[in-house]
């Protein structure tokens, strides 16, 4: 037992109170580590164009809200980001100070956003900065988002682009 500053008796938490804690707490760092995993891979698919595995990005029904318009379901949504970065040369997304606030198996969450478009014909670079706003599913698979939403907040353009050469298979 233990006497806070009012004077008030306090018992120490049992065993298998202080396991319980430390499950739930645990839980929550595992939830938010694979929500951030999930925010980085969408990165990395959009810079791919939209290639590879979507069922393990999406839930069926998703609904993205971008500045390209508004799509629902998971084959539209693919659909609708392959076409808006298709003709790119290069594409650099990029998501930082994530914020998840969860409650169960669904969450939300919202991010920094600057992407970076780059064309060769003309050469010209589009800067796009706004903000994330995520929902987050748990299923069966693990986390998925259940919607995307960017907020664009400035976009910069420029003519005059210099490519540096990549490496084989980069």
């Amino acid at each position: 037992m233990t006497q806070d500053s009012t004077g008030t008796i306090r018992t120490a938490p049992t065993p298998d109170e202080e396991l319980g804690a430390l499950r739930r707490e645990l839980r929550a760092l595992t939830d938010h580590r694979e929500i951030s995993e999930l925010v980085a891979r969408l990165g990395r698919w959009l810079d791919g164009r939209c290639l590879g595995d979507a069922d393990a990005l999406f839930t069926p029904e998703a609904v993205a809200v971008t500045p390209g318009g508004t799509d629902e379901g998971r084959t539209r949504l693919v659909e609708q980001a392959q076409q808006h970065h298709a003709h790119y040369h290069r594409l650099q997304h990029s998501m930082a100070h994530l914020l998840v606030e969860q409650d169960g198996d669904r969450a939300s969450g919202q991010a920094n956003l600057t992407a970076v478009f780059v064309e060769n014909d003309p050469p010209a670079v589009r800067v796009l900065a706004g903000d994330y706003r995520f929902g987050f599913v748990r299923t069966a698979d693990g986390w998925r988002f259940s919607r995307i939403e960017i907020r664009p907040t400035w976009m910069s353009t420029a003519s005059q682009v210099v490519l540096i050469p990549q490496p084989a298979g980069a």
